[in-house]
C-alpha cells in the first residue's frame, strides 16, 4: 500500500509539473491577464497575491500564488500555489499546495474519463462524476452569477456564491466561513476574508493584460 501511495504521489507531481510547464509555454504565445493584490490586516500589508489567467484556443489556465507572514496570537506564515485547467469550458485539473507554518498540504483533482479523482497528500480518497464548469479562481477575473456553485481546490467540493448587493458577492465555505468579493468592471477589486477572530482584505493594486 505504501508503495502504491508513493507511486500515486509521484504521478501526481509529474502531472502537476506537466501542467505547469504547459502553463509557462502558453504564457509566451497566448492572451494573458495578471492581477496583483496586497493582503491587508488592520491596515498593514502582511502579504501579496498574484492571479494569472491565460487563454490559448480551447484551454484556459488559472494560477494563483500567495504569500503571508504575520502575527495573530503567534507568528503565522503561509505560501499557497493553485493551478486550474479548463478545456472547452470543463475543468479537467486542479492543484492546491500550501506550506503553512512548516506544514505541507498537497491536494489534486483530475478528470479521468468521466470521473474526478480526488487526491490529498498522496492518498486517493474519493471519486466524483459531476462535471465542473466553475472554479473559485475565476472569481478574481469575472463576476459570477448569483446562485452559482463554484469548485474549491482546497476543499475539493462545490461551494455556494450569492449576490449580496450590486457588485458584491458572498462565498460560503465549510466551517461557517465567508469571503465577500467586490467588483468593478467585472474584475474583483477586493476580497474580505471574514473569520471568527479576524478579517483580512485582499486588495487589487494593479492589473496587466497582454
Amino acid at each position: 500500500m505504501t508503495a502504491f501511495l508513493s507511486y500515486i504521489k509521484r504521478k501526481s507531481l509529474k502531472i502537476f509539473f506537466t501542467y505547469s510547464a504547459m502553463f509557462l509555454i502558453i504564457i509566451s504565445r497566448a492572451q494573458q491577464k495578471t492581477l496583483f493584490y496586497d493582503i491587508v490586516k488592520n491596515d498593514e500589508v502582511i502579504g501579496h497575491l498574484v492571479l494569472y489567467k491565460t487563454i490559448d484556443g480551447n484551454k484556459t489556465l488559472y494560477q494563483l500564488k500567495s504569500s503571508v507572514n504575520t502575527k495573530f496570537v503567534f507568528s503565522y506564515s503561509s505560501d499557497i500555489t493553485e493551478t486550474v485547467v479548463f478545456e472547452n469550458g470543463l475543468m479537467i485539473y486542479s492543484f492546491f499546495h500550501e506550506m503553512e507554518n512548516g506544514k505541507e498540504t498537497f491536494i489534486e483533482t483530475k478528470l479521468l474519463g468521466n470521473n474526478f479523482l480526488f487526491i490529498k497528500n498522496g492518498r486517493v480518497y474519493s471519486q466524483h462524476n459531476t462535471p465542473v464548469f466553475s472554479n473559485i479562481l475565476q472569481l478574481y477575473t469575472d463576476a459570477p452569477s448569483s446562485g452559482t456553485k463554484t469548485f474549491s481546490n482546497h476543499f475539493q467540493q462545490l461551494v455556494n456564491v450569492k449576490k449580496i448587493s450590486e457588485n458584491r458577492y458572498g462565498l460560503s465555505l465549510p466551517g461557517g466561513h465567508y469571503n465577500y468579493y467586490h467588483y468593478k468592471k467585472g474584475v474583483c477589486t477586493q476580497i474580505d476574508v471574514v473569520r471568527t477572530l479576524f478579517t483580512i482584505h485582499i486588495v487589487l493594486k494593479n492589473q496587466i493584460s497582454s
